[in-house]
């Protein structure tokens, strides 16, 4: 038998796709969390949030494809022969493309959407207009790169033959996989990394102990980029350089990682302290400040909170924000940054 650590084996394979599909799972949970908490808690629900959601949806999906995984656990169960997928190889491959291209896109039109809100200070209301573009960017593209796929008849064992772990496209097409994939991700990895940058320099300009908090914000929501990102790019460039030499180590990382972004999105934006409170309420832990809905208004904390009072979040919600003061350093302003940029 060959080295494990430099060839696949059945027994890697096996644990392979069983980490792909757990993982899977753990995105799946996160991600749901995420959307039943939007709809379940009117005063949470914002324009910024629905953004979010909307991430989480594609997280969603990503989840479902990668726990089929696991039915190749099942007897009869294959991928049939290079360029002709089983159905439910077929399935998986256009599930993991579509859902990873649209959890690609949707946090560049979330970058997007605070680069029009900090920094050009574009009135609340034209920023909701555009949610029907966010809409074809975010799901329209991913339809295309999964219709190209199938065009070029690419989809199957995305590993190395006779081991199955995951369908997706096949080895052999290694050019598709850069310009259906690999390419966009790493352009809007390049995109995001910019967007942020300059939103960051922006509101250090006003902020000053809330400053810190919406640099560590952008920070995590940067290193869930590079941790579910990064093991699946280095491995596929192996598969380039040494494509008769594949690394089980590498899959595995590719598998734990991969599927992992709605989870981590969920402790990111999902986890914030005004859904905490709202959770305790529910639970009869602690009662939040008002029963009303506000619907698309960002919550508003209470006086003696630490991001200061609602006033400015009055004014984005209403599309005031070229309002006396803006851009000022006075608290209300503060406020609206730290509500804008940490999607609170």
């Amino acid at each position: 038998m060959q080295d494990a650590s430099h060839s696949f084996t059945d027994y890697d394979a096996r644990n392979i796709r069983l980490c792909f599909a757990i993982s899977g799972a753990l995105g799946f949970i996160g991600s749901v969390f995420i959307i039943v908490s939007y709809i379940i808690f009117g005063r949470i629900r914002t324009y910024n949030k629905l953004l979010v959601v909307c991430l989480s949806i594609a997280d969603v999906g990503k989840g479902i494809s990668c726990m089929l995984s696991a039915l190749y656990f099942l007897p009869g169960q294959d991928v049939s022969a290079p360029g002709q997928p089983t159905s439910l190889c077929f399935i998986q491959a256009l599930g993991i493309q579509f859902f990873e291209i649209s959890g690609f896109l949707w946090p560049g039109i979330i970058a997007t959407h605070l680069y029009l809100a900090v920094c050009r200070k574009t009135p609340y209301a034209s920023l909701r207009r555009l949610f029907p573009l966010h809409l074809a960017v975010g799901y329209g593209i991913p339809v295309l790169l999964a219709v190209g796929i199938v065009a070029l008849n690419a989809i199957g064992n995305s590993n190395p033959e006779p081991v199955v772990t995951w369908c997706w496209v096949e080895g052999q097409h290694g050019w598709v996989r850069l310009a259906f994939y690999y390419l966009p991700m790493v352009l809007l990895w390049c995109y995001n990394i910019a967007l942020y940058w300059l939103i960051s320099r922006e509101v250090g300009k006003i902020m000053s102990f809330a400053y810190r908090h919406i640099v560590t914000r952008l920070a995590l929501y940067i290193l869930i980029l590079i941790i579910t990102d990064v093991p699946a790019l280095i491995n596929r460039l192996q598969n380039i350089i040494a494509p008769q030499s594949p690394v089980a180590f590498l899959y595995y990382m590719q598998a734990l990682a991969v599927p992992l972004q709605g989870f981590l999105n969920a402790i990111v934006y999902g986890l914030n302290r005004h859904l905490r409170a709202e959770y305790k309420a529910c639970c009869g832990c602690k009662p939040t400040a008002d029963k009303t809905d506000r619907g698309d208004h960002p919550y508003q904390p209470q006086e003696n909170e630490e991001d200061g009072d609602a006033t400015e979040n009055a004014a984005y919600a209403s599309g005031q924000t070229n309002s006396p003061g803006y851009g000022s350093t006075d608290t209300g302003t503060e406020t609206f940054f730290v509500k804008v940029a940490r999607f609170d």
